[in-house]
């Protein structure tokens, strides 16, 4: 007897004969002409239709992210995998990789996460410290003395005169953290604080941090797929030692001169 299985409930789109729904919102008839690519994203990720003023700051979020180093070990695996002449094994490899790594969703949902428990459990400078002491998701730099972006995003959001209050938390936080701990945040820490800011869950937050991965990824993986280098399709024959069981020749391969 098959199981009786809970129907599955959509509302992320419809596609009709004359209009296209994406989010509850008519493509044609309200959103086409009228928002743009970043707004589109964030609707596609929260349900929600950003205001332009609300979505530029994510535009500077983005732009402050585009680091594309192909020396950075995230474009290093978008490199191998596009390197078989397709850009979209790269990106799709550098995703999927993504989950549970340092730059991906997981941990800017937990710097969101970490940053709704510092408001919740500190008053003031000292309770700030003590948290930061005991080691908060996001602040010291594993790689480097100093994270450049954070500094730029910070200081362009306060340029549009962005005023959120967990935005002003991190600029508190990294202050202390900074002055008695001479320990750096990442601008992961200014991303979440921006996305709690627009009103975004945690989970919503993990899923924004894709989108700069993904902006970074892309001249990687079109590179790569266009060079195809061999130094990264195969190894060479030297550097390659099989220890398994020798070849089997069949019958017929035998009676071959």
């Amino acid at each position: 007897m098959i199981p009786e299985l809970a129907p599955i409930y959509t509302r992320v789109g419809h596609t009709g004969a004359q209009e296209l729904r994406f989010r509850g919102r008519r493509v044609f008839a309200e959103l086409l002409g009228n928002v743009n690519a970043t707004q589109m994203l964030v609707l596609a990720i929260t349900g929600t239709l950003l205001p332009i003023e609300q979505a530029v700051l994510i535009d500077d979020m983005m732009t402050a992210m585009a680091s594309a180093d192909p020396r950075l070990w995230p474009f290093k695996l978008t490199r191998l995998a596009a390197s078989h002449g397709n850009a979209t094994y790269g990106v799709g490899a550098t995703i999927v990789a993504s989950q549970g790594a340092l730059f991906g969703p997981t941990r800017f949902q937990q710097i969101a996460n970490a940053l709704l428990a510092l408001e919740a459990t500190t008053s003031n400078d000292d309770e700030i410290a003590a948290q930061l002491e005991g080691g908060q998701v996001g602040f010291g730099i594993l790689y480097g003395r100093y994270d450049a972006r954070f500094d730029a995003l910070i200081g362009q959001l306060v340029r549009r005169g962005h005023a959120g209050r967990y935005v002003a938390l991190v600029q508190r936080a990294v202050h202390v953290a900074r002055t008695r701990l001479n320990v750096e945040p990442h601008v992961f820490v200014a991303i979440a604080g921006l996305g709690l800011d627009l009103g975004l869950t945690p989970v919503q937050i993990g899923a924004l941090g894709m989108l700069p991965l993904i902006l970074d990824a892309l001249p990687n993986a079109v590179e790569g797929a266009d060079q195809m280098p061999d130094a990264l399709r195969c190894l060479p024959r030297a550097a390659v030692r099989y220890v398994g069981a020798a070849p089997r020749t069949s019958e017929r391969a035998r009676q071959i001169p």
